[in-house]
């Protein structure tokens, strides 16, 4: 945020965060709740990783080719 931009919006991982955190929910194989908050007070929960990702990459996919 800058003086001459305000963000007013929730702002949501990038592409490979949500891969990394997709990565380390089905390692622990449990969800990872993500809260995303703007400076305008709005909240977005995500109750899942995937739900941020539907079409994440997993590791036994490359076991089936």
């Amino acid at each position: 945020m800058s003086k001459n931009f305000k963000i007013k919006d929730v702002i949501s991982p990038c592409g490979a965060c949500r891969q990394v955190m997709a990565e380390y929910e089905d390692k622990q194989e449990q969800a990872i709740r993500v809260i995303l908050h703007s400076p305008t007070d709005q909240v977005l929960i995500a109750n899942t990783v995937e739900s941020l990702l539907p079409f994440m990459f997993k590791s036994p996919l490359l076991k089936q080719h």
